[in-house]
């Protein structure tokens, strides 16, 4: 968790991922979710949430950590590239009216 003037503006959680595929079987850890109060995005904040979840991943000796996310979080995406992640899979969804 993140703290400004004893209030809580963002956190992270993440674990162990079951993560079986006919494509990929490796021991995985996923970054289950992350948010972070919007006046106190692009303070550095999101990179010490995803510096602290890959420590706790190497520590754990999982071969991968997985983050899923919503195609349009452009700057979701800059960071995480930036911090070592390559795009994987491209899942497509269609809302059935």
């Amino acid at each position: 968790m993140a703290e400004h003037s004893g209030k809580i503006v963002g956190y992270a959680c993440g674990g162990k991922r079951a993560y079986e595929n006919f494509r990929i079987r490796k021991k995985y850890a996923e970054l289950e979710n992350m948010f972070i109060e919007p006046r106190f995005r692009s303070q550095g904040i999101g990179r010490l949430f995803l510096l602290d979840f890959l420590a706790w991943v190497k520590t754990k000796g999982y071969q991968y950590a997985l983050i899923a996310m919503s195609a349009k979080n452009e700057h979701a995406r800059v960071l995480y590239k930036r911090l070592g992640f390559s795009e994987s899979e491209l899942h497509l969804i269609q809302k059935i009216r």
